[in-house]
């Protein structure tokens, strides 16, 4: 039940991290935070695409080394395939570094 709370009071500070990484690219319109699971879903309005872009990251892993946390995904789906080809190659098992309050989101 405390995960549950954590993760709808977490959503929107992540939500505003991940729309400062990609606010060249559009904007994130819904967050789903599953920290139990290891679980995000979301949905993003890019420029000059006519329909949203749903990614779902299926499994994801915090990794802390020294005073640093970094966030990798490992699995990631997303409604177009093509997408879903490039976020395997290029980020798949990638580490983000997280800045230090977004650790707490996840």
């Amino acid at each position: 039940m405390f995960g549950q709370i954590k993760d709808r009071v977490a959503g929107p500070f992540a939500g505003l991290f991940l729309n400062a990484l990609i606010k060249e690219y559009g904007t994130m319109t819904n967050l789903q935070i599953d920290s139990k699971n290891k679980t995000i879903t979301c949905e993003l309005n890019l420029k000059g695409e006519p329909a949203p872009l749903k990614i779902n990251c299926l499994n994801y892993q915090l990794v802390e080394e020294g005073d640093a946390t970094f966030f990798e995904i490992t699995r990631i789906d997303t409604s177009r395939e093509w997408i879903t080809v490039l976020c395997d190659k290029y980020l798949k098992n990638r580490r983000i570094k997280l800045p230090p309050l977004a650790r707490l989101a996840l």
